[in-house]
């Protein structure tokens, strides 16, 4: 029987969405689920992840990065249809005990892992108790039928076990959770539920999207955010024909807006080249994310040798032309093709060879107004409280960050709404 293993620790509010998730996973797959509980401190620790085993992930992140992650969370969990969920005020905590608790659950008694998993989540996550308390972990065992001495299976064989999956997880190039192990390949992320389906064999499995397109005509609005430097810009751009398609008879108004992401990385305090300040079980996961997404949206991609792209030029280029096969020539000639869009040289040759006047729209680019306008842009990107590339805005919305929110974008642009309040910078 196909498998899938589930890697979690209740602190996380992924993992507590992913356990509302995976096992309609299962079920539609003909899969059974192997539930792991591994210490998250554990794997930040096994990985020297920039927080530390003690902290939170948001602890190395901008205060920008931190508002888009947490409103992302709501946004994400609302979309699922997962209407509770709110971190407690101590969030985040350490879950060592809880966490060995379950490690002896699924190692002792399998049956009541499963129930005593979702009721420690709902412990945290719905009700806002404290996990780490005796007395709650006692009765939630004995709620599900098992009645042991909690403390004498942290102290024994939780403590064992729980050492055993974390160090297992990192073993397979886990960084964080929820995690996934599949025919020996790993996911991670509670979007990336799809890419667990494909890997048990439904190849036509794609982000979920759960609102209907109108009935009548509408109109909408679509801003987005980008750079040619980025990967994800390029794999995003190649999807919104499909996107404009699927959501019709919504007619959609796009507004491109290219920016300078380094200098907004540099404004918000994050480093220029996000990539080499993440652990490298982070770093080697995103490689293969890439490629993933890549397949996964049919996208012809290499990664460019001249990482990272000088693309001030190119972008400038795209302000004097704003031609929708320009823009994608662009992104092709960087992503798929591996030429240099930061040599001036080379770009005047990928015009050209596309049909446009390379030198010409190169000159255009000295032009101070076509200046101004890409440092404008860039402006509004930070004061927008972006913190990436690609970035959307739906009707002048909240800003929805990444290519794997395009099927909540389609859904936005359908008429669900987010009902999104501005969020301070609490750790989730």
């Amino acid at each position: 029987m196909k498998e899938v293993v589930f890697y979690y620790d209740v602190v996380c509010p992924f993992a507590y969405m992913a356990s509302r998730l995976i096992e309609g996973v299962a079920r539609r797959n003909g899969a059974k689920i192997m539930w792991k509980p591994v210490l998250l401190g554990g794997l930040y620790k096994g990985t020297q992840a920039p927080q530390g085993a003690a902290g939170s992930a948001y602890d190395a992140m901008s205060g920008a990065k931190i508002k888009i992650l947490g409103e992302d969370l709501t946004r994400t969990r609302l979309h699922f249809g997962i209407t509770e969920g709110t971190a407690p005020s101590e969030h985040p905590i350490k879950t060592l005990n809880p966490m060995r608790l379950l490690a002896a659950a699924a190692h002792v008694n399998k049956e009541v892992c499963v129930p005593l998993t979702h009721k420690l989540f709902g412990a945290y996550w719905v009700q806002n108790k404290d996990v780490r308390e005796s007395s709650v972990l006692q009765e939630s065992a004995s709620s599900v039928g098992w009645n042991v001495n909690v403390d004498e299976m942290i102290s024994g064989v939780g403590k064992e076990k729980l050492l055993q999956n974390t160090q297992e997880a990192l073993d397979r190039g886990s960084f964080g959770v929820p995690s996934f192990w599949v025919n020996d390949e790993l996911f991670f992320g509670a979007d990336h539920l799809h890419f667990v389906e494909r890997a048990l064999g439904n190849k036509s499995a794609a982000p979920a999207r759960f609102h209907p397109t109108p009935s009548e005509p509408t109109k909408a609005k679509l801003t987005i955010y980008h750079d040619f430097s980025s990967p994800w810009s390029y794999i995003g751009s190649t999807q919104i024909p499909k996107l404009l398609s699927e959501v019709h008879p919504v007619s959609v108004e796009v507004e491109w807006v290219p920016i300078v992401v380094g200098a907004l990385f540099q404004k918000i305090g994050t480093p220029v080249v996000p990539m080499q300040a993440i652990s490298e079980a982070k770093r080697n996961y995103g490689r293969k994310d890439l490629l993933d997404w890549a397949e996964c949206r049919g996208v012809e991609f290499q990664f460019t040798s001249t990482f990272p792209l000088r693309t001030i030029l190119p972008l400038r280029v795209s302000l004097v032309n704003l031609d929708d096969r320009l823009r994608q020539t662009i992104y092709e000639a960087g992503w798929r093709y591996d030429r240099n869009i930061g040599d001036p040289k080379v770009l005047s040759s990928v015009l050209s060879e596309a049909g446009f006047d390379g030198e010409a729209l190169i000159a255009a680019t000295q032009d101070q107004q076509v200046k101004d306008q890409l440092r404008k842009n860039t402006e509004r990107a930070i004061a927008a409280g972006l913190c990436g590339v690609p970035s959307y805005q739906v009707n002048d919305g909240s800003v929805v960050w990444g290519q794997d929110r395009l099927n909540i974008i389609a859904d936005m642009l359908c008429g669900w709404e987010d009902h999104l309040k501005p969020t301070s910078s609490s750790k989730l």
